[in-house]
């Protein structure tokens, strides 16, 4: 991806992997530098001789660069990884690591929403850690080399034929993830917390009151404010992290309000930074947003304006409702299987649908029908299609509400339940739990 004339870096050209726009050459070289860096001060591999490497059987897999702008143009952010290329050759046991499911975020969120006695009304904030390559802080339990990137290689390692032995993990070996997993464990563990019994990435601290989960290389943790600034030092002495604190400091509730809080978008504090809370931040691609009314989980909406730019539908007529029972129109008397072309589109966007409708529970049924249609689409679910892209233009934007409450000790479930006149086994379409007065999950099977 990176071509360099020699003696001339001006002239070097650049490409960002994930969007296939240019990037700048310089900045590229720099971020690369800063990834070899931090590959040193790790000690993510040994250099050994290659000899040594076949002579014991181990691996030796080649890597690559990985550059991308997290950014934009007007403010780009550079970021280069360094990836191995394992391949999947066979089985191998140890490799699950689990992700917390959806359920998990919306339980943070409701946490945060829920004042218990002796708590004051927005005494809580959610905080969200980023580690800076984390798997690099995980121990590689393999023995697996690597090629030595170009940027770290000497003339004596080529002369000696060197490869790197990992001593931590790396992105792109198989079982990277697990890995760091299984060090968060061990962290977790240390500072008291409990781990989940149903989810791995989730944990909890008694004694704290703290409530806490992982994804990828990011935490997030709900808690009082002291409680969750304890929490960060104690990260910050083990990873180097980013930090983010999302509350009502800055809202003017009893009880609640913090010198220099911020309404808005919660500032990004570095390692050691005295963090600045906010009234809003993104987690896994979402608006967490604390309001006078509690707080709120908004989806992505670039989700929304995709599937209307795709439909074309930028200037349709809005409708109230994402589906219509009985379609009407030429489409529907003259029904026809779409085009290859078209059908691949239709999927796209449906698929696209779906992944919205997670967190859409007005859209969950209509993008169910929808999905019905994916296997052979016709000129009928494409009809319906844009029934829900013009739903989307009169309703693009959607939360769902974390009221304040106060702590509930049951949860009741409603569902509608069917079953088969000839078969013992019932079938449950809907549900719906609340915890008390409050919306907490829905759902269908």
């Amino acid at each position: 991806k990176l071509s360099i004339k020699k003696g001339d870096v001006s002239s070097a050209l650049a490409w960002d992997d994930l969007t296939g726009m240019r990037l700048d050459a310089g900045k590229v070289i720099e971020a690369r530098a800063k990834e070899v860096r931090y590959v040193r001060d790790k000690e993510v591999y040994v250099k050994i001789p290659r000899a040594t490497a076949v002579k014991n059987g181990w691996k030796v897999i080649r890597t690559r660069w990985i550059d991308i702008n997290k950014g934009d143009d007007a403010n780009p952010v550079y970021r280069s990884r360094v990836v191995g290329k394992e391949f999947n050759t066979g089985p191998m046991d140890g490799l699950f690591a689990g992700t917390p499911p959806l359920e998990a975020l919306r339980y943070l969120v409701h946490e945060a929403a829920t004042v218990r006695v002796g708590e004051p009304e927005g005494s809580k904030v959610i905080m969200i850690n980023d580690v800076a390559r984390a798997f690099f802080e995980a121990p590689a339990v393999r023995n697996v080399c690597v090629e030595i990137l170009p940027e770290d290689m000497t003339e004596a390692d080529r002369r000696h034929d060197k490869v790197g032995h990992l001593r931590m993990s790396m992105y792109g070996t198989r079982d990277a993830a697990m890995n760091w997993q299984e060090e968060v464990a061990r962290v977790m563990l240390k500072l008291g917390f409990r781990r989940g019994k149903y989810n791995p990435c989730q944990c909890y601290h008694k004694e704290r009151n703290l409530r806490t989960f992982l994804h990828g290389d990011d935490f997030a943790t709900v808690g009082t404010r002291d409680q969750v600034k304890w929490f960060r030092g104690a990260l910050e002495t083990r990873f180097e992290i980013k930090s983010q604190c999302i509350g009502p400091g800055a809202l003017g509730l009893p009880g609640s309000v913090v010198a220099g809080a911020g309404s808005g978008l919660a500032a990004t504090a570095a390692q050691g930074e005295k963090m600045i809370e906010g009234t809003e931040g993104r987690l896994l691609n979402r608006v967490l947003r604390c309001t006078t009314d509690g707080w709120e989980v908004e989806p992505d909406q670039r989700h929304v304006d995709l599937i209307i730019k795709d439909l074309d539908l930028g200037s349709a007529n809005e409708v109230i409702t994402p589906g219509e029972k009985d379609p009407q129109g030429k489409a529907v008397d003259n029904e026809e299987e779409l085009g290859p072309f078209e059908a691949t589109q239709y999927r796209a966007i449906v698929a696209r649908a779906n992944y919205l409708a997670s967190d859409r529970p007005d859209i969950m049924y209509a993008v169910k029908e929808l999905c019905r249609g994916m296997a052979k689409p016709t000129t009928v679910t494409w009809h319906r299609l844009k029934r829900l892209g013009r739903y989307l233009v009169s309703s693009g934007r959607a939360a769902l509400k974390f009221d304040w409450q106060g702590h509930e000790s049951e949860i009741t479930g409603y569902s509608d339940q069917w079953r088969s006149p000839d078969d013992r086994r019932a079938f449950y379409q809907g549900l719906v739990t609340y915890p008390e007065s409050r919306h907490h999950e829905f759902g269908g099977s």
